[in-house]
Order: structure tokens, then sequence, then C-alpha cells
């Protein structure tokens, strides 16, 4: 490892590699550790894939039910529309109303 001295600013000459040698030793660099096992292309694909699915399941959950409770209010509809059929036509008719 070259000596970091300073030359005095009178001298003819100044040794710049010296310098930059004493910079470049004293630089902090980074450097992976890698203690964590990285996870492969093929494992990261799999996780991929089962948070896809996983979603897609929440997703087909909530149109189940979405598509349940359309179902009942269609029903709910049907047949108050009967009954309210059903009245006027026993109001026509002078018949007990339901």
């Amino acid at each position: 490892m070259p000596q970091c001295v300073r030359q005095s600013p009178g001298a003819a000459k100044v040794s710049l590699t010296r310098y930059a040698a004493c910079f470049a030793a004293m630089q902090i660099q980074k450097r992976s550790m890698y203690w964590l096992p990285r996870p492969s292309l093929h494992a990261e694909a799999e996780a991929a894939n089962a948070k896809r699915k996983a979603a897609h399941q929440e997703f087909l959950a909530s149109q189940s039910s979405i598509a349940g409770a359309i179902g009942g209010i269609q029903s709910n509809y049907a047949t108050e529309m009967g009954v309210l059929v059903g009245n006027v036509a026993a109001a026509r008719l002078g018949m007990k109303q339901v």
C-alpha cells in the first residue's frame, strides 16, 4: 500500500497517482454478503402463481356472494310482484286481498 504523505506545496513534482491510490484505499464500498439465500426463478414464479391464485379465489368468492344477493333480490322482487298483481286482481273482482 502506498504511503499517503503530503508533499510540500513548493515541491517541483506532485505525484497524483500516490494521492489517488491513497484515496481509493479510503473509500467505503458496499459489498453484498448474501447471508440470506436468494429465491430461484422457479420459486419466485411459484410464489407469484400462488398469490395470483389466492387473489382469484377471493374474487370468485366475492362474486359468488354478490350473485347470491342479486338472486335473492330478484326472487323477492318476483314474489312481491306476484303478491301485488294478486291484490290488484282481487280488488277488481271484489275479493279479500292477501
